[in-house]
């Protein structure tokens, strides 16, 4: 049996790993195949906690898992504990969203130019951002080159919580570049901007 969640995030690989582990037969076959990182984490995590033996492997970002099922009734999935939804950020606190290496329409040099300005400065704001949200090329601010990291890992040293798109840097083959903040998916980072009192869009 396969169970095919690309393009899903986080619960749902899990529900439909759990639904088809609870549809089975015992010593069924099962092969969950999954396309982002956290996904397949999370799906580990939950197989191994039901003493599920598992054979993972992964192959240009496609990752599969493959097991048998027990025959066990499997356990009801808490999302909080495998997909946790950050806290609810303090009435007041403003999210930053930067989605793009550069800032605003124009000129690229000055966009570049503009955008390492804005991260630069955040850090002498009276009030600082509960967090900062990395996506599409956003996320190659994190890199060693971007004239930024250096900024952003202070920020993140005072509590601001630097949060990057999973999927972009995969996009862009970054993952191994990516030198300061927390990679997430999707499910988080709209969590995040939905919660937020105030959402900045350089």
């Amino acid at each position: 049996m396969i169970v095919d969640t690309k393009g899903q995030l986080c619960p749902k690989p899990l529900i439909l790993t759990r639904k088809a582990i609870k549809e089975a037969a015992p010593g069924t076959e099962i092969q969950v195949i999954c396309d982002n990182d956290i996904a397949f984490k999370n799906v580990c995590s939950y197989l191994n906690d039901q003493n599920i033996e598992i054979n993972a492997e992964s192959d240009n970002n496609i990752f599969r898992i493959n097991f048998n099922t027990s025959g066990n009734a499997p356990a009801p999935i808490i999302t909080e504990e495998y997909c946790p939804v950050p806290e609810k950020p303090d009435a007041g606190n403003s999210v930053i969203t930067i989605k793009s290496n550069k800032m605003g329409e124009g000129d690229p040099d000055l966009g570049e130019i503009l955008i390492k300005a804005f991260v630069n400065t955040i850090q002498e704001l009276d009030k600082q951002p509960s967090h900062i949200i990395l996506y599409n090329s956003g996320v190659k601010l994190t890199t060693a080159n971007s004239g930024v990291t250096d900024a952003l890992k202070e920020l993140e040293n005072n509590g601001v919580k630097i949060v990057v798109c999973g999927t972009c840097i995969d996009f862009y083959d970054i993952k191994d570049k990516v030198q300061v903040g927390t990679v997430s998916n999707m499910y988080t980072i709209s969590d995040i901007m939905n919660r937020a009192d105030k959402i900045i869009v350089p």
